[in-house]
């Protein structure tokens, strides 16, 4: 499936190795509305980012915990769409610390009213924790939404890298139905300016040097963007079916770094949301 190597399988998705102490569980999107987790291994316990939809009750705590035979202590979010925090909807275990940002605590609250962990911290952009002598820095766009109202990245130095939820994705997992075009395409150069780390942990697909995806991403989101200007959403359908030499040259390219589903979905979802 990757460079990386696979340390086990289950619940139709692969858990690989990025680093020494970092893992990747791929989550099944198509079939089980799953994001990637991201797993921290330490002494002292397990960190867990994000947590998709688990069935049966909290299957991937205890794979996790079952494989490393370790406790899983903290679990960070980086944003509040549904297929990286229905995992709390089974989850009844209290003595976990959840790490989010405030708006991705009252989406959660609203969603979950009864989950309610021991402890709760919620950051901020530029925010600093140490979790298991592990420091971790946290970063949010200016201005949200970007890709989400909640987009949090999770950055540790140390380990040069940093989790991105759905702000930066491959251009085939680009959703865009909650999102502001115009905010997120900022948002991108004040990420690159803002970031040293080097390896992008995404939500879905795999992890991506920054240097490569991050000028891929603002490309794709650009030719997006005037792919929407060019073509209202009333044509979209009748131009779908176009031969591809027909079409405009923005879509075309567009087509080259995903597929003509893909981009189609995406500039419709730019058009309803208030592009």
């Amino acid at each position: 499936m990757s460079r990386y190597e696979t340390v086990w399988t289950g619940g139709m998705a692969e858990t690989v190795r990025i680093s020494g102490d970092v893992f990747l569980r791929m989550g099944n999107l198509p079939v089980r509305d799953q994001c990637n987790t991201g797993i921290l291994v330490d002494e002292e316990g397990l960190v867990l980012v994000d947590l998709p939809a688990q069935e049966p009750d909290e299957e991937i705590l205890e794979e996790a915990e079952a494989y490393f035979g370790k406790k899983v202590t903290h679990l960070m979010i980086t944003h509040a769409h549904g297929d990286h925090r229905k995992g709390l909807a089974t989850l009844h275990r209290r003595d976990l610390t959840v790490i989010s940002s405030r708006e991705s605590r009252e989406e959660i609250r609203n969603c979950y009213p009864s989950f309610e962990p021991e402890n709760w911290i919620t950051v901020k952009s530029g925010d600093v924790l140490t979790i298991h002598r592990r420091t971790c820095g946290f970063w949010i766009p200016e201005r949200l939404p970007a890709h989400s109202p909640w987009d949090l990245c999770i950055r540790f130095p140390k380990e040069d890298l940093v989790f991105t939820g759905d702000f930066i994705v491959p251009p085939f997992f680009l959703y865009t139905y909650s999102s502001s075009w115009r905010n997120w395409v900022q948002a991108l150069g004040q990420f690159t300016r803002s970031h040293g780390e080097s390896l992008l942990v995404t939500g879905h697909g795999l992890p991506e040097r920054k240097e490569k995806l991050v000028p891929l991403l603002e490309r794709y989101l650009s030719l997006l963007g005037e792919a929407a200007g060019v073509v209202c959403a009333g044509q979209l359908s009748r131009i779908s079916r176009e031969p591809e030499e027909k079409l405009p040259d923005c879509i075309r390219e567009a087509i080259r770094l995903s597929d003509p589903d893909t981009v189609f979905r995406q500039i419709r979802e730019i058009h309803e949301s208030g592009f």
